[in-house]
């Protein structure tokens, strides 16, 4: 059996005779294994001059790693995304970087997929009495994403399975039942197929793998059908190359480069037709057998090896051993060492790069008998990801309010703020406001819907802010009536209206020195209103701020407007700008609520998938973290700034958590 490869890239609708996307590397010496293939894909345009430094990036540090196969792709491609996430922050937004990489690696008769980004992969079974499987391998987080990025790894049985790796381009091209109906041709049709049909795109780069017998069928004038090249003759083997096939009117340099490249193994070869390159993966020998002594000879060849495990093990086996965990113990110090000089540097990013590392370090290391130092440098190593990751566990005790069950019927609270003395609770279940006094411990109602306020019908309340510099509790209802209640009781109310289109949707509202800010789900859009300048009874004239791509779950507002969504959070000035918590053991995907704290550089995240609440400084560091079993449903976050205190509403109480330097 023979391993075989076929490729062709389209640039500018043009078939290139160089793919400068894909990197090839045998291992002979590398008992883990055989062969690693790299195929890359810029995401934007600003990020095709990177791909062939980044591959050639990945490859080295794959290589020169001693960890195992997985954590050598996974250090490699963590290396690869922090050198472009680096180049990110100091580049302009325009020209950020974003790369599709996957990495393949042939060990055993399997392929270990490491894929990062939106390239198409996809696996063929290999079968003839019935229609092959075809599973996609899923898209993942490409070069580029910053704190959360984590590469999808899969293994497929390369024996019975047939893989292809192409551009993202394929998947929004050809449907499925396109893609099935060609893919199911098998090694000897579906690239030329493929080929014929995508032809005249603008932009593809595709490679297909399969395992096939040593003299496969190999199709014929699918990829040259363009124009003729001499180096196309490269592709058969040396040995039954002829100077007949080099036109006698070559000059002597161009002969020179065709007998050079004949000699060399190189990806950048021409690839309009299939590439023939192979190595066997068995020795090809002649052996007869007779049946009568079969069962004998595979008991001896059993029984020598059994015998050849035992004599290894018992000759080599502890030397190998010593040596393996002395190099993890030395790399594990190395680490240290770096972690410790980039703490001076307050290199958050970097420093939690390093503790995976070592972590990992650690998880390779505990297959074998421990030794002293191995356990010192481990709790060593825990004991950095303990103050680093700066775990805060928050008690019961912290409960400044229980809500009993028969607190109040039908009752959801999802929105709290307060002035230090007082804490409002909007309760979504039953319409109604619920102030509560810390000093006294006293509860009274405030609002409730479809009752009468000034001859007003009030609607249901849909959200509230307040205003620390005006000392006044904004309501919104449902009948987009705004409620303005003063220290002394007093209430205006005022009603909101666009000059471009009605305002109808509006889920979520700040109030910041006399402006105004509303996002409409309707209109999708961020409008902005001078509170000062309006009278009571008349209406509210909004500008549009923002016009936004998706939806988003809410803002706040701290001389730099906060926005977010589930996975992502984004701060506004002037353009919108993605933010992120440098440093973080994993950015959250569960998120409920992000406010700023006691200035537009300190920003506090719930995060309901991992029960905690997450600060970060400096506008983009991370700095600590509070836990409890019951910040599993946070509703909403208030950051008092009289006292320091963050205020977590939950479905069943009120933390008071302090807030020190």
């Amino acid at each position: 059996m023979v391993n075989w490869v076929g490729s062709f890239h389209i640039k500018d609708s043009v078939i290139q005779e160089n793919n400068n996307y894909i990197l090839d590397h045998s291992e002979a010496s590398d008992q883990l294994f055989d062969r690693i293939i790299i195929f890359s894909q810029p995401n934007n345009l600003d990020s095709d001059s990177f791909c062939r430094e980044i591959m050639e990036s990945v490859l080295r540090d794959f290589i020169d790693s001693n960890f195992s196969i997985t954590g050598r792709v996974l250090k490699a491609l963590n290396n690869a995304n922090m050198q472009v996430v680096k180049w990110n922050q100091n580049s302009l937004q325009e020209h950020k970087v974003q790369i599709s990489l996957t990495c393949l690696i042939i060990s055993n008769n399997q392929i270990l997929i490491a894929n990062s980004g939106s390239n198409f992969i996809a696996s063929i079974e290999k079968t003839k009495i019935k229609k092959p499987n075809i599973s996609k391998v899923d898209y993942s987080d490409p070069l580029g994403s910053q704190n959360k990025f984590q590469p999808l790894f899969k293994k497929i049985n390369f024996a019975s399975n047939d893989l292809i790796v192409a551009s993202e381009q394929l998947n929004s091209e050809l449907s499925t039942t396109e893609m099935n109906m060609i893919l199911k041709g098998g090694v000897e049709r579906s690239l030329s197929d493929l080929f014929n049909r995508t032809r005249n795109l603008k932009y593809l780069s595709v490679c297909y793998f399969s395992q096939v017998e040593d003299n496969p069928k190999i199709p014929e004038g699918a990829f040259y059908l363009e124009q003729q090249s001499v180096q196309l003759e490269l592709d058969v083997d040396k040995d039954n190359f002829s100077q007949a096939a080099i036109p006698s009117n070559k000059d002597p340099e161009t002969l020179k480069q065709i007998n050079d490249s004949i000699n060399k193994f190189n990806w950048s070869s021409n690839f309009f037709k299939l590439s023939q390159y192979h190595f066997s993966i068995f020795p090809d020998f002649k052996l007869k057998i007779n049946k009568f002594n079969l069962f004998g000879l595979l008991a001896l060849f059993f029984g020598l090896g059994i015998f050849g495990l035992i004599f290894f093990n018992a000759i080599f086996y502890s030397e190998i051993k010593d040596e393996r965990i002395n190099n993890i113990n030395n790399n594990i110090e190395k680490l240290i060492i770096q972690y410790d000089e980039l703490g001076q540097n307050k290199d958050k990013a970097a420093q939690r790069q390093i503790l995976n590392e070592a972590l990992l370090l650690i998880e390779e290391g505990s297959v074998f008998e421990f030794n002293d130092l191995f356990e010192l440098l481990k709790l060593d190593i825990q004991k950095r990801e303990k103050l680093f990751n700066n775990i805060f566990l928050v008690s019961n005790s912290d409960k400044l309010l229980i809500f009993e069950n028969n607190f109040a019927n039908s009752f959801f609270p999802n929105k709290l703020v307060s002035n230090s003395y007082l804490i409002w609770i909007l309760d979504s279940g039953s319409g109604r406001i619920f102030q509560y006094t810390i000093s006294d411990n006293s509860f009274i109602e405030i609002f409730r819907q479809n009752n009468f306020i000034n001859d007003i019908l009030l609607g249901e309340p849909i959200t509230m802010s307040y205003d620390q510099f005006g000392k006044k509790l904004f309501i919104l209802d449902s009948n987009n009536n705004l409620f303005v209640k003063k220290l002394n009781n007093q209430l205006d109310v005022y009603s909101l209206d666009s000059f471009s289109s009605n305002v109808k949707f509006v889920d979520d509202m700040e109030i910041y020195n006399d402006d105004l800010y509303i996002y409409d789900s309707n209109l999708n859009e961020i409008l902005l209103s001078k509170f000062q300048n309006t009278a009571q009874n008349e209406y509210f004239k909004f500008t549009n701020l923002i016009k936004l791509e998706e939806k988003i779950l809410g803002i706040d507002f701290n001389k730099k407007l906060l926005l977010f969504t589930s996975g992502n959070i984004w701060q506004y000035n002037d353009s919108l700008i993605e933010f992120s918590c440098l440093g973080i053991d994993e950015f959250p995907s569960k998120i409920s609520d992000v406010i700023f704290g006691e200035s537009y550089e300190q920003i506090f995240i719930a995060d309901n998938e991992r029960n905690r609440i997450i600060e970060c400084n400096n506008g983009k560091d991370f700095k600590g973290q509070w836990v409890n079993k019951d910040f599993i449903d946070i509703k909403s976050l208030f950051y008092d700034s009289n006292n320091q205190n963050l205020y977590a509403l939950t479905s069943s109480s009120i933390f008071e958590i302090e807030i020190s330097e």
